[in-house]
């Protein structure tokens, strides 16, 4: 249900929200995908750099640093990649999210509880709500 107001409900008056939302996802599972790559080609190189040790071979070794070196960048760029790709999801999902929400509080369920002082700052309860939930799931996402 949360996941429908960033993937599937129309965004309020962002007509193109549900398009940035999916981008964004596909960006960071993409960048996921080649992060797990690069990892699995980190070990291939560390393993050949071991190798090189036990057999005292200092260029083999050597070249084995540089490969590593440039795994690594690979692996910053897909890390970094993935990260603002979750930042941006963030942002269209907390702005959705809380515009949906507003409504239901502008449409009296929240208001009515405010003016009877059953629920304390419901304003304040949407916003971190929703921010909280945006956090949550998100960071989530990014370690499966």
């Amino acid at each position: 249900s949360m996941l429908s107001f960033l993937l599937v409900r129309p965004h309020g008056q962002d007509p193109m929200g549900r398009t940035r939302a999916w981008t964004w996802l596909f960006t960071m599972v993409l960048a996921a995908v080649y992060h797990g790559r690069a990892f699995i080609e980190f070990t291939v190189v560390q393993a050949g750099s071991i190798n090189a040790v036990k057999d005292y071979e200092k260029r083999k070794f050597w070249r084995g640093r540089r490969r590593m070196f440039l795994v690594i960048l690979k692996m910053v760029g897909a890390s970094s990649l993935q990260n603002f790709a979750a930042e941006k999801i963030k942002k269209i999902w907390r702005s959705a999210l809380t515009t949906s929400m507003l409504h239901t509080y502008l449409g009296g369920t929240y208001y009515r509880a405010k003016l009877m002082g059953e629920v304390p700052n419901p304003d304040h309860r949407i916003t971190n709500d929703a921010q909280s939930i945006v956090e949550d799931v998100t960071n989530l996402a990014k370690m499966l």
